[in-house]
């Protein structure tokens, strides 16, 4: 029992208020269901592909078709993020 005399449990985690760091963060995800941290970490990934996908169009269509043109290029660039926009809404909602 000199483990826990020197707040340490069997295995040589410290203890904090009577319990290890891992046992408090168990039960802290346990609290809150759903909140796997690989379900989080899938929650961000579609979203920031898309946006990088959205990024990448806009960029090669500025480059390819409207170098020198402002105002088309500016039009294009609203119409490219609302399709991006929509189709997000309409398939990636849920993900």
């Amino acid at each position: 029992m000199l483990y826990l005399k020197h707040g340490l449990d069997q295995v040589g985690h410290v203890r904090l208020a009577g319990s290890s760091l891992k046992a408090r963060a168990e039960k802290r995800w346990q609290e809150r269901p759903g909140d796997d941290p690989g379900i989080v970490m899938d929650k961000w990934m579609i979203p920031a592909i898309y946006v990088a996908a959205m990024v990448a169009t806009i960029v090669s269509i500025d480059i390819a078709f409207f170098k020198d043109r402002m105002l088309l290029r500016l039009l294009a660039n609203v119409g490219v993020v609302l399709v991006f926009g929509a189709f997000y809404l309409r398939f990636f909602r849920n993900a």
